[in-house]
């Protein structure tokens, strides 16, 4: 698949692609503009001690990092979140979540609400009805009790210093001691006074853990809540620009799906791209289906006519460098309408003063017998099969210096008479009694096209926009480059009226020359027709009042 397949659905399609984003745009930006912002705030909590301690240990450390583990769970749990919205006289919670920060014993409540002040509260309220539930709360003691432990602490603290004074003065006096008996007895004391130091250090350390000072198993918190200011969401730029890209994958993926369920060439971009062929006409289609075989001669001066004069030209500028004087006219499926391409063409060229034949070589299915005063018992198959003289077999197609070799009664045998030497004399002997030959054939399905396309100097394909298959045209290119074909380019057949503008010159002519009157019959309508036929009424009365009257100059029928 090339880059340019991946690429062309999405250029076909733009406009579906733009009104998809623009309405996913619209809708994420209504939406999002109706959510109020979202405020976050957290409050930190401390397990244990450790931290304020000159010489932690790591039981200490590993045992509150298990401790934070469960606290992070409890918070989580139905009896702090129900103490919390009783206390706070709250129906439900807003969203919030525990975390333990990685390797430490701090726990972080977070809350998230579109109240700032509620959020706070709430974070607030979290962590003391979790202090609550810890054994923090129960060795709260009372203010009394309280200033009696201090004060035994302080009793306690200042007999350990003084008990350590007594101790260093006692050794400083050992050091001048020379009496045996006199240094007995200050050993002796100083003994008695370091076994009395031991006892009060130990009794200081139980009385400090009995009052939670020394406790591992606490909670303190570090960082209550703050107020929040500035809204943590929601992204409303992020998510407009997110529902802009999920519009547009939607709608670029739709437009592929499209392309793929329609294997119809449509626009001269996609013919020309598929085919890598140049497209040398644009024919649209003629609403009278009766006259569609001689519509350029009863409609000379309409934009379908001049679009067959400037066929003509392009395939006179293809014949500059290489010969041209046999042209197959050929479609990759039926209904495409290159036989009324054919009559037409032959028809523009005899206009210019070229002798021109046309030959019916669809010896399964002819349509020669549509033509008035053509037949089906005489023909090409007779000239093949019977010996018939060419001459004879040739009708002429009024004064349009233009003559008909019509296939004759249909044959099983085609493929066989086309691909025959025979059949090479008959094109050679055409092309001397003429000076184009123009070849309406079967379409290329059949092997008949095949045959032919390999005989003619050149091959015109006739593409009808909207109805041609891609695969069907792909598999007619790939038999023609098998067979050595030359192919000229694409004529692009029976554009329909409501797209007719946009394709090539019919712009030009539309939007120029629609309401000139060298233009008839079933020309395009030009550009702001109602306007003009509103204001027509007002032009007529402005030239008769002026006294002057205007008729078009049509000058004789141009044959060029």
């Amino acid at each position: 698949m090339k880059l340019g397949d991946i690429f062309y659905p999405l250029w076909k399609w733009w406009w579906m692609l733009a009104v998809t984003t623009l309405i996913a745009i619209l809708s994420s930006f209504y939406i999002v503009r109706l959510q109020p912002p979202i405020y976050e705030t957290r409050t930190t909590l401390l397990v244990g001690r450790a931290i304020a301690e000159p010489n932690p240990n790591n039981n200490e450390f590993f045992l509150s990092q298990q401790l934070a583990g469960a606290y992070a769970t409890m918070v989580m749990r139905d009896p702090v979140r129900s103490r919390t919205m009783e206390t706070l006289q709250l129906e439900e919670l807003p969203e919030y979540k525990a975390q333990i920060v990685p390797n430490s014993q701090f726990i972080e409540i977070v809350v998230i609400d579109i109240s700032p002040l509620r959020a706070q509260v709430v974070a607030n309220e979290l962590a003391n009805q979790l202090i609550m539930q810890s054994p923090t709360s129960s060795r709260q003691l009372s203010s009394e009790r309280q200033a009696f432990v201090d004060q035994q602490l302080a009793e306690m603290e200042a007999s350990i210093l003084a008990t350590e004074n007594e101790i260093s003065t006692t050794q400083e006096e050992l050091a001048k001691l020379t009496s045996a008996i006199q240094i007995a007895d200050t050993q002796q004391r100083l003994a008695a006074l370091q076994e009395k130091l031991s006892l009060l250090r130990n009794n200081y350390a139980n009385l400090l853990s009995n009052t939670g000072g020394g406790a591992i198993n606490t909670l303190s918190v570090i960082e209550p809540a703050s107020l929040p200011t500035r809204p943590i969401g929601p992204n409303k730029p992020g998510i407009v620009a997110l529902s802009a890209a999920i519009g547009l994958a939607l709608a670029a993926s739709a437009a592929h799906l499209l392309e793929y369920l329609n294997n119809t060439l449509e626009s001269p971009q996609e013919i020309s791209r598929v085919l890598g062929l140049p497209i040398l006409g644009y024919i649209a289609e003629v609403k009278d289906s009766k006259g569609v075989w001689f519509y350029v001669h009863k409609h000379p001066r309409s934009p379908i006519s001049e679009a067959f004069r400037s066929l003509r030209a392009n395939l006179d500028f293809a014949s500059l460098d290489y010969p041209l004087k046999s042209i197959f006219i050929a479609s990759p499926d039926t209904a495409e309408g290159k036989t009324t391409v054919a009559i037409n063409l032959a028809v523009t060229m005899g206009q210019v003063g070229k002798k021109v034949i046309l030959v019916d070589a669809d010896l399964r299915k002819p349509t020669v017998y549509k033509y008035p005063g053509a037949t089906t018992k005489i023909g090409l198959k007779n000239v093949l099969v019977d010996d018939l003289d060419l001459r004879e077999a040739l009708r002429p197609l009024g004064d349009h210096n233009i003559s008909i070799l019509p296939s004759g009664n249909r044959t099983a045998r085609s493929a066989e008479l086309l691909s025959s030497e025979k059949m090479d004399q008959v094109l050679i002997s055409l092309e001397g009694l003429c000076d184009a030959l123009i070849i309406d054939g079967p379409p290329f399905f059949i092997s008949d096209a095949v045959i032919l396309s390999a005989k003619v100097d050149g091959v015109l394909i006739v593409i009808r926009p909207g109805h041609t298959r891609e695969d069907v045209a792909r598999s007619m290119m790939e038999q023609m480059d098998r067979a050595g074909a030359r192919v000229l380019g694409i004529v692009l057949n029976r554009i329909s009226r409501k797209n007719a503008v946009a394709y090539g010159s019919y712009r030009y002519y539309s939007t120029h020359y629609a309401d000139s009157p060298y233009f008839e019959g079933e020309g395009l309508k030009p550009a702001g027709g109602a306007w003009r036929r509103i204001l027509s009424p007002l032009v007529g009365r402005r030239a008769k009042s002026s006294g002057k009257t205007s008729k078009p100059n049509l000058g004789p029928q141009s044959r060029s």
